[in-house]
């Protein structure tokens, strides 16, 4: 296991190639830790810090019915092919 600390959490959990990803929301700066191009899909609470901007990207690319709400989600999840982070 690898422990992945804040000055390089960035490109760490970009590196995974997330396939699937559940987070309780995504920030302006979402493009730093998801690749968009092997996104399958994503779960989201739909809370206040997540920016439209992002979500309507999201769905562009990857089709609405391939991004989830979820109330009161924390976690932080990104599976990849054969790497996943958590926290």
């Amino acid at each position: 296991m690898k422990l992945i600390m804040d000055a390089n959490k960035d490109s760490e959990i970009k590196n995974i190639k997330q396939r699937f990803i559940a987070v309780a929301y995504i920030g302006k700066d979402w493009r730093n830790y998801i690749d968009i191009d092997e996104l399958q899909e994503i779960i989201l609470s739909p809370s206040i810090g997540s920016n439209p901007k992002a979500i309507d990207a999201l769905v562009e690319h990857i089709g609405i019915e391939n991004v989830y709400f979820l109330n009161n989600l924390h976690a932080k999840l990104y599976i990849g092919s054969n790497q996943y982070a958590f926290g």
